[in-house]
């Protein structure tokens, strides 16, 4: 945020100084007449100083208009970057919705074998009674047949 400021404000100054600049260079040209300024240009006569004022106007502006030049390739470079960014940011989101479903998931599904569990523990409990059940019946059979066997004998 503060870099996009920043380079919002550098851009306004350089406009800003262009268009001072093209005011000089415009008053230059007004105050030499046309023949005046392409002496001034061609042989470096008498119109010399306002041609070298007119000139470094004209160095000053080509010197704004490639700031100006790089800031626009800066803008770019940095719309860019963020568009990297929010692709980046869009790619991440559908990993995090992913995984959240795989969690949704997972949890669907531990709570199922949860109860599975405990399914199998109650039938296992029943199972180990009936056992206990059977096996004290076979006992007390035994029991009783062993006590019919010896006392017939």
């Amino acid at each position: 945020q503060a870099f996009k400021l920043e380079m919002e404000a550098k851009v306004r100054r350089n406009f800003r100084s262009s268009e001072h600049d093209t005011d000089v260079v415009a008053a230059a040209l007004a105050a030499n007449s046309p023949s005046s300024t392409a002496q001034g240009f061609g042989s470096g006569s008498a119109a010399g100083g306002n041609t070298r004022t007119t000139a470094t106007a004209l160095e000053a502006m080509e010197v704004n208009n490639e700031e100006l030049a790089l800031l626009a390739r800066a803008a770019d470079e940095l719309r860019q970057a963020f568009l990297d960014v929010e692709s980046l940011v869009s790619v991440q989101g559908e990993r995090l919705d992913d995984i959240e479903a795989a969690l949704s998931r997972t949890q669907f599904r531990t709570h199922g074998a949860q109860e599975q569990l405990v399914l199998a523990t109650e039938a296992r409990r029943k199972c180990q009674y009936w056992w206990c059940v059977l096996a004290t019946t076979m006992v007390g059979l035994i029991v009783v047949l062993l006590f019919f066997i010896f006392d017939r004998h």
